[in-house]
């Protein structure tokens, strides 16, 4: 129907940014279906992409916004905690809340995986200091909280840590950890 108005390559144009935008799909062809006696040219230059390209002006392109150096300065102190904590604790799971009240689904999850295995594992709540959080992003370049670090190795999120569970891969991760004795974790803050 579209060829009968356009040419091709304005059809295929016409094709691509409706697939972008759906709900202005509909509005484009049914203005052409109910409003017959616009001339050919008026419909193509209303309808068009040239009047709306998705790269026309370098403000509508993505930007990344690039932190002061306070930021920075403060990054780097963060993940200078980060690390110490990966050193000094053979495992540890940045989660949401605590082992005994975490505070999303894939911590729990987590949580419960790791109880499965006995192991002694200290947390750190990162939703207590939301900074820190993002810190933490930057350094695992992983954008998703649990995380679990053993030996000193980032192992992954909730979904990782799950299929690993269930492939029973999980158990040759945790050899040579120290299992727990008694139901007490470390959670540091």
């Amino acid at each position: 129907l579209l060829s009968h108005f356009l040419s091709h390559k304005q059809t295929m144009s016409l094709a691509r940014f409706s697939s972008k935008f759906p709900a202005l799909k509909s509005s484009i062809f049914c203005t052409r279906a109910f409003a017959p006696s616009v001339s050919r040219s008026v419909f193509i230059q209303k309808f068009s992409t040239s009047h709306f390209q998705l790269d026309s002006h370098p403000d509508f392109e993505p930007q990344r916004k690039v932190p002061d150096n306070r930021f920075k300065a403060k990054l780097e102190s963060m993940q200078d905690v980060i690390e110490r904590d990966i050193d000094e604790n053979p495992v540890i799971l940045y989660m949401k809340g605590s082992s005994a009240f975490p505070e999303c689904g894939f911590s729990r999850a987590v949580v419960q995986v790791l109880d499965s295995y006995a192991i002694k594992y200290a947390t750190r709540n990162m939703n207590a200091d939301i900074p820190m959080k993002e810190a933490l992003k930057v350094f695992s370049d992983w954008p998703t909280i649990p995380q679990l670090y053993v030996n000193g190795e980032f192992v992954g999120g909730c979904d990782i840590i799950l299929q690993m569970h269930k492939d029973g891969e999980l158990e040759s991760v945790f050899d040579g950890i120290e299992r727990k004795e008694s139901s007490k974790k470390r959670n540091l803050v």
